[in-house]
């Protein structure tokens, strides 16, 4: 799978925080838990923000 790219600054730096993906650069959600279903697993975080294994 490729590296998600965020449309709106470029980043890559990208996070999947309560089941919708989050740039860590400039806070745009680029999908949300919807879209995430269709197309990867869900990953549970702790309420840290942290992937719970």
């Amino acid at each position: 799978m490729p590296e998600e790219v965020c449309d709106v600054c470029g980043s890559t730096n990208i996070k999947e925080i309560k089941c919708k993906l989050i740039c860590q650069n400039c806070g745009t959600i680029l999908r949300s838990c919807a879209d995430l279903g269709a197309i990867t697993p869900s990953i549970e975080v702790n309420r840290n923000g942290s992937p719970r294994y």
